[in-house]
């Protein structure tokens, strides 16, 4: 019978972790691929597993058994329904009476609401079904979750390793029919193995024990609002700066399911030894972020991965000790689903709203320690005293970060005394009792102190978000940056000559300057597409009779390069009699839509360092070539601190026979840096007449192709096929 259930909720889960990446990546393209995609994905199937839950635990509190496995039996055949899981023909364009989030969630719903809720319900109805049976294990169903999320682990690996590579969107699709199809005959038989053997009264252990105390109900909820709201956090870390690709949303979701595995096991480690583990690594990821550490790759998404799973797992732990007995069991998972839930909504929707920058990843990391102190259960009792220690505890941090300053000349070695002093003040911190709720303080402020500190000393004019991604205008001596994530995505000099120069990655005696510069010696007007508006910096080169066309996804970006408070680019080409409109919709979306034909396109939509993926995709790069005008151009800007992504550009070029060539901007002048950013581009083309020209300039050469090599299609698009730096 063990191997019955276990094989039911070992595929529930399954199935419930391969619909998240793959309803995502059908979301994905119309969205402009933004990290936030993922984060509200995240929220919704939180929300229906919440509901999924409170429907298994209503069903086995109202119900008899044999109603129970009635009303369960329609609505698994009602489910076949709404299958296969596709987004609805009118669903391709968001409606712009709709905010990104709400479009979202109501498509989510659409296309996946009734399947994922009808599995969500099988882990604790088949659970609490198997605490009615005669089953020597039945008194402590709760390992039973330990399958659960080994099988929510398998189906979250097959996803890039198994079914991404291998099969199409409507194929994988198929699959997951097919594997919900299986899942609904080992519930039925689940439920006629349960009856056959079931024909008493359930037995004296079902009846429901004494109520646990509101103090412990809010605890269960708090336990899992930590974790799902750091996982959320981490995850917009990692993916602000790298790529909004379900690969790397996979890593953060699988080790928290990992943590929730080895937590409700035998994993030979309790919750308070976890809790000091969670403080070292909280100190670790507080670190990085003071020292403000980009490389190597590996050791800083390894650094926030570390905190990830110690917190989490404290948490967790936690949580397993605090159950209570099979009788309750429903309440219990119902409680745990709605603090993640909670942890959810405010990571993913209350805190772009409410912050400028990802304030909720310190939060979730300080509320973590925090809940996974042995003094979290008398709270009650006692937390005024925590809270004074607390208290002082973040105000040494403050006055320390805020004093060293004023004594120590050097920035760099202020930062590093401060460091010293923290480090030495938290070890301290763990002799004493109540050491998670100081420490949680204490990086809290640090953390806060220094962000602050950063923005002031930069001069910040503008701090605002968006569900896009997150934004910082400041001014340092004569010059205006925008700052977008991690990644400066314009600048503009204030002075009259200054300000008409094209600056960063898009300087005259950079690849854009060349490609540009070449189709102007043809002597017309030009025609230009733009995919990524930033500061508006490409319409430095507009003049009297061009049309420039920027497509920008976020209303954000348009209001900050449209104000010539900040930046008069835009302002100053329409002043010279260029036509410059700002589109807002997705680039890929916009082409798509537009009737126009383009002398140039130019691509360059990238969120911080993160890879706009839809837009480089084999589709994507069909819908530019069908908007170009003859002997036009498609200019992709590359640059990336992390991949490069030159071979695959060209790859897809040659795979919709087009010719390409590359230019790496070498940056050899000795003056160089003084107005430009080195910068990585790939020029595509069907024809090879002005690409012959562009590989006589310095610096431009051809990349040899493979022609039967792997490109990036909607359906599939791996990291792995590209080259990390």
């Amino acid at each position: 019978m063990i191997i019955l259930f276990g094989a039911a909720i070992f595929l529930s889960a399954a199935l419930l972790f391969l619909i998240q990446p793959m309803a995502a990546k059908l979301v994905l393209p119309i969205l402009g691929g933004a990290p936030n995609v993922w984060n509200t994905t995240m929220v919704f199937f939180q929300i229906t597993l919440l509901l999924g839950y409170l429907y298994a635990h209503l069903l086995t509190r109202r119900l008899q058994l044999r109603a129970q496995f009635a009303v369960h039996a329609l609505l698994l055949a009602t489910v076949l329904l709404a299958l296969p899981i596709a987004l609805p023909p009118d669903s391709r364009t968001p409606g712009s009476w709709l905010h990104p989030s709400a479009w979202l969630l109501l498509v989510l719903t659409m296309i996946a609401g009734l399947p994922y809720f009808a599995v969500a319900t099988t882990g604790p109805l088949l659970q609490s079904w198997f605490g009615r049976t005669d089953d020597a294990r039945a008194k402590d169903p709760y390992f039973l979750y330990a399958a659960s999320n080994a099988g929510s682990l398998l189906g979250l690996l097959a996803f890039p390793f198994l079914i991404e590579p291998n099969f199409l969107l409507r194929g994988q699709s198929e699959i997951w029919t097919i594997g919900y199809a299986l899942f609904a005959a080992l519930v039925l038989a689940c439920g006629a193995r349960l009856m056959r053997r079931h024909s008493a009264p359930a037995p004296a252990h079902t009846t429901p024990a004494a109520p646990p105390s509101p103090t412990r109900r809010v605890l269960w909820m708090a336990l899992a609002t930590g974790p799902s709201a750091l996982s959320i956090g981490a995850t917009s870390t990692i993916t602000m700066d790298v790529a909004a690709v379900p690969l790397l949303w996979i890593i953060p979701l699988s080790i928290y399911l990992i943590t929730y595995i080895l937590a409700f096991s035998r994993f030979p480690c309790s919750a308070t030894l976890a809790g000091r583990i969670a403080i070292l690594a909280v100190i670790a990821v507080a670190l990085n972020h003071v020292y403000d550490t980009r490389y190597p790759l590996w050791f800083v998404i390894g650094i926030h991965l570390l905190g990830l799973a110690a917190c989490s797992f404290a948490c967790h732990r936690r949580l397993y000790e605090l159950r209570p007995d099979a009788s309750r069991l429903t309440e219990f998972y119902l409680l745990a689903s709605l603090g993640g839930a909670l942890g959810g909504i405010f990571a993913a929707v209350l805190a772009p709203a409410i912050f400028t920058g990802l304030f909720e990843y310190p939060i979730a990391l300080a509320l973590c320690l925090g809940l996974a102190a042995p003094g979290a259960k008398s709270l009650a009792t006692r937390w005024w005293k925590h809270a004074i220690l607390a208290f002082f505890a973040a105000a040494a941090v403050v006055l320390a970060c805020t004093c060293l300053p004023l004594i120590l000349p050097s920035s760099d070695f202020y930062r590093l005394s401060t460091i010293c002093f923290g480090v030495l003040f938290f070890f301290l911190l763990l002799h004493f009792p109540g050491a998670n709720f100081r420490i949680a303080a204490a990086v809290l402020a640090l953390w806060s102190t220094i962000s602050f500190s950063d923005r002031s000393a930069s001069g910040l004019l503008l701090a605002d978000r968006s569900f896009f991604g997150t934004y910082e205008i400041f001014r340092r001596n004569d010059e205006t940056r925008l700052r977008h994530g991690t990644t400066m995505h314009g600048s503009q000099f204030r002075d009259a000559q200054g300000a008409r120069v094209p600056t960063l990655y898009y300087n005259p005696r950079g690849p854009l300057g060349d490609v540009i510069g070449l189709l102007r010696s043809q002597g017309r007007p030009l025609s230009v597409a733009i995919v990524g508006l930033g500061a508006g910096t490409v319409s430095a080169y507009a003049e009297k009779g061009d049309r420039f066309v920027y497509f920008e996804i976020d209303p954000l970006v348009g209001s900050i390069a449209s104000d010539p408070r900040l930046f008069t680019y835009i302002t100053d080409a329409r002043a010279r009699g260029a036509a410059v409109d700002i589109v807002l919709t997705d680039g890929r979306l916009g082409l798509a839509r537009t009737r126009e034909s383009f002398d140039l396109i130019i691509l360059d939509a990238f969120s911080s360092d993160s890879v706009p993926v839809h837009l480089l995709t084999l589709e994507a790069l069909k819908v530019y070539k069908e908007r170009l005008a003859p002997g036009g151009l498609i200019a992709i800007h590359i640059s990336n601190r992390y991949f490069d992504l030159a071979s695959m550009c060209s790859q897809i070029a040659a795979r919709d026979e087009m010719f390409s060539t590359v230019r790496f901007d070498l940056m050899r002048e000795p003056d160089a840096r003084e107005t430009r950013e080195s910068s990585d581009w790939v020029v595509c083309s069907p024809s090879t007449d002005l690409l012959s020209k562009l590989l006589k300039l310095p610096e431009w050469f051809k990349i040899k192709v493979d022609p039967a090599g792997r490109v990036w299609t909607d359906s599939y698009s791996s990291l792995f096929d590209v080259h990390w730096k």
